[in-house]
């Protein structure tokens, strides 16, 4: 009985072979794309795995411009080579792109949160446990879906700093923070907001920090060509555009514009600060 079954089965396998070569030659197309993937399974291409990424690159080669892999795309010879057995030319899919965290970490703690260890339950409890509504909670809820590891809390700002030599841009943390304050911005940015409070007063007991923007207009008016101005808001974001703001950078009353990717630049907000309180002068432009 087994060996009748055996035959049957061979025989189906032989004949799906035989008269199905599309579906077969589809299968090994998509596992030699496979072999190309980092085979993480982070989902950041928004297939559930390498391997649907896969089957999908080879049914449709285009995909990969509306879905990037952003692990392969930080490997030139990887991407090369896949580019090569796609026959088409991937060389500019691979622009950088960089998670940054739009807080600076100086908020006070004003209760003591014994519950539930993540952002989520924590925000849910009156707004979190700082005295800024809209910052970091510092639970990391983000680090758990990092696939590079290149996300940490910081002790002495006890924020989630990001590692900008290990981000593949990939966005999967974005979807996790629960107060909306990590964005996917091009690696070509100079510099990025590091504050989300959007209230333009203090909302009372909910007081923006010492290094929080004041919604005063200086960057707008000094590089406007730098930045995408909200109204609403009026907050700066340096998202879209790349063109260098060095000089808002320098006269942020509060120091808040930070170059991208230095830590040191979030430390100096409250330096700046302090010198410019020793001079006397409160709201002068900070001295980098």
């Amino acid at each position: 009985m087994l060996s009748v079954i055996g035959l049957c089965c061979g025989l189906f396998i032989y004949l799906a072979n035989r008269f199905l070569p599309k579906e077969a030659a589809h299968l090994k197309r998509a596992e030699a794309i496979a072999e190309m993937l980092p085979g993480m399974n982070c989902g950041a291409c928004g297939m559930p795995g390498c391997f649907a990424y896969a089957q999908s690159l080879a049914q449709d080669s285009e995909i990969i411009s509306s879905h990037p892999c952003m692990t392969m795309m930080r490997n030139e010879s990887t991407l090369e080579k896949m580019g090569a057995y796609l026959g088409c030319d991937l060389r500019g899919l691979g622009s950088a792109k960089e998670a940054v965290i739009r807080c600076n970490g100086y908020s006070e703690v004003i209760s003591e949160y014994k519950g539930v260890q993540t952002c989520k339950a924590a925000v849910q409890l009156a707004g979190g446990y700082k005295k800024c509504p809209f910052g970091c909670i510092g639970l990391g809820d983000c680090i758990s879906v990092c696939p590079e590891g290149a996300i940490s809390i910081d002790s002495e700002l006890n924020i989630a700093v990001v590692n900008h030599t290990r981000c593949i841009g990939c966005g999967l943390c974005v979807k996790e923070c629960p107060n909306n304050l990590i964005e996917i911005v091009p690696g070509a940015v100079p510099q990025y907001l590091g504050c989300s409070y959007t209230a333009k007063q203090n909302i009372i007991d909910r007081e923006k920090c010492k290094v929080g923007c004041i919604h005063c207009g200086i960057c707008n008016r000094t590089t406007p060509d730098a930045l995408d101005w909200n109204e609403k808001t009026t907050m700066p974001r340096f998202v879209e555009k790349s063109a260098d703001a060095t000089e808002s950078v320098r006269k942020c009353p509060v120091g808040i514009i930070i170059p991208l990717g230095n830590k040191d630049g979030m430390l100096r907000a409250e330096v700046r600060q302090k010198q410019r309180k020793k001079q006397g002068f409160e709201k002068a432009p900070p001295v980098l």
